[in-house]
């Protein structure tokens, strides 16, 4: 296990002191059979289904204590034992392996997340990764998706119509660097690809419900931005607005967390945000859908 987590974060291209510190954990946890065999049993639970998530969340919190570490440190670790099943299981399926290490990348996004907003290495998010190890949700380029049914009522544009309940792909935008158009394009056509036996002669419905598609962000955004080039992909048919600005951490790391007058700008999008919320500017997230022939946006 030691020469797959180092061939693994060092794949991942995850920091070098990221590394030690998972490199020590696992250490600390081979030496300790009560806990070596806990840990290992919850991974074998957790790809059985037998483990809800609610118990895993407090197997982190007891085991990291145990094991004298954190428990956002706890879960990665445990996360990065699952990858190497879940590699198995991409193998077993057939799925490139390229995808299986560009979905996993979303772990090194998390980690940098987490040592952005709280100075440690692991994961704050740990709800988030289960339709990873059930093989549900994909990196196809620079998005991730996964298959739900259409939670809204019927849509119809330019002679489309998508029923609700009717199986729709569910996009995320992880934060590992730029979003441009040219990205995007690609993305939407390995998505296609991959899911093209399933499309059958029907066109790719993607869907997106995210603050980068609020849309009082036209309002704002630097006109450059490729958010405003991502935003415009999406027919955004419906939104909601927070009194307060929740994914702030998003854009000013752990400055996020801090009172919005003491946010520190560096960036457009960071000044055009903090102007925005300081002049008494809403926030929310949009829910747009996209509709892609293979080649291009249709609706």
């Amino acid at each position: 296990m030691e020469l797959f987590l180092k061939s693994f974060m060092h794949e991942q291209n995850f920091p070098e002191d990221a590394r030690e510190c998972f490199l020590n954990l696992h250490n600390r946890i081979d030496k300790d059979k009560v806990i070596h065999d806990l840990v290992f049993l919850t991974v074998d639970r957790f790809f059985e289904n037998d483990i809800s998530f609610n118990d895993l969340d407090e197997f982190f919190k007891t085991c990291a204590f145990q094991a004298g570490t954190h428990e956002y440190t706890l879960a990665m670790l445990f996360f990065m034992y699952c990858t190497r099943v879940l590699e198995k299981k991409y193998l077993q399926r057939g799925i490139d392996r390229k995808i299986y290490v560009d979905t996993m990348n979303d772990l090194k996004c998390k980690l940098m997340e987490c040592r952005e907003v709280y100075g440690i290495n692991g994961t704050f998010v740990a709800h988030w990764y289960p339709q990873f190890f059930t093989l549900e949700r994909f990196a196809l380029g620079r998005l991730q998706y996964e298959k739900i049914p259409f939670p809204k009522e019927d849509y119809s544009k330019n002679g489309y119509t998508v029923r609700k309940g009717s199986i729709v792909y569910n996009c995320h935008i992880p934060s590992s660097g730029s979003l441009t158009e040219e990205m995007c394009f690609e993305s939407y056509k390995k998505a296609y690809e991959f899911y093209k036996d399933e499309l059958g002669d029907n066109p790719m419905v993607i869907v997106c419900h995210s603050w980068l598609l609020y849309p009082e962000n036209v309002d704002f955004f630097p006109k450059h931005s490729n958010i405003l080039k991502f935003m415009s992909h999406f027919d955004i048919i419906s939104y909601d607005t927070h009194d307060s600005f929740s994914e702030a951490w998003r854009v000013f790391g752990k400055n996020g967390l801090l009172p919005p007058s003491e946010w520190k700008t560096e960036t457009s999008l960071q000044r055009a945000f903090k102007k925005h919320v300081l002049s008494n500017g809403r926030t929310g997230n949009g829910y747009g859908v996209l509709i892609f022939d293979g080649e291009n946006i249709v609706n």
